[in-house]
């Protein structure tokens, strides 16, 4: 499915980028019946809890772009993530629901998220969540008994997750050895040396 995907942050790597196109997938597969709450009128099921094929999501360039006046290829890698223990959610016979997922959750039901990305690094140790909001879902949530099953829905969301710097580019490793031979160079002129008399 095409969709609209936005770097938010102050990444240099991603500097410029604006709004790109991508291609979004997603593979979830729940891992039990629906839990209802009656109090709240709520209903909530797991998504993958490591019994099943891995879960995830990813974002990839449907063109090519540019950013930080560099271009990358159709196909670039956004961001990706597979993760555990994410839950569907919605108020019963409502058409909007929100799919989301935090690191670390609790000793009795861990959550994980690990997150890449051709664009970005990140930092393996951190928490990491992320979010979407369904809209407009269609049959209505709870419409079947056991699951959520198929549904169709207009969707937006936030992924967080503290990055690291990128590993540079071959042409940027270059710069940075010329960088260091002038500097290295000029340090040597510099010297003084003692005169012996």
């Amino acid at each position: 499915m095409r969709v609209n995907f936005d770097f938010i942050g102050g990444d240099p790597v991603v500097r410029g980028a604006g709004t790109i196109t991508a291609l979004f997938t997603l593979n979830a597969v729940s891992t039990g019946a629906i839990a209802r709450n009656a109090d709240t009128g709520t209903i909530s099921q797991g998504m993958y809890d490591g019994a099943q094929p891995a879960a995830g999501f990813s974002f990839r360039s449907a063109d090519a772009f540019t950013a930080n006046g560099v271009t990358k290829a159709a196909g670039t890698n956004l961001l990706s993530a597979s993760f555990t223990n994410a839950v569907l959610s919605a108020e019963e016979n409502d058409t909007a629901a929100s799919f989301r997922n935090s690191t670390p959750g609790t000793s009795d039901r861990p959550k994980t998220i690990s997150y890449t990305s051709d664009l970005l690094r990140f930092d393996p140790a951190a928490d990491n969540s992320f979010s979407f909001s369904l809209d407009a879902l269609s049959p209505r949530a709870g419409a079947k008994v056991d699951s959520f099953g198929m549904f169709s829905a207009i969707a937006g969301g936030t992924m967080s997750a503290a990055s690291t710097a990128a590993v540079p580019e071959p042409g940027t490793w270059a710069t940075m050895l010329i960088g260091f031979a002038a500097v290295g160079m000029g340090l040597r002129r510099s010297r003084v040396r003692p005169r012996l008399a």
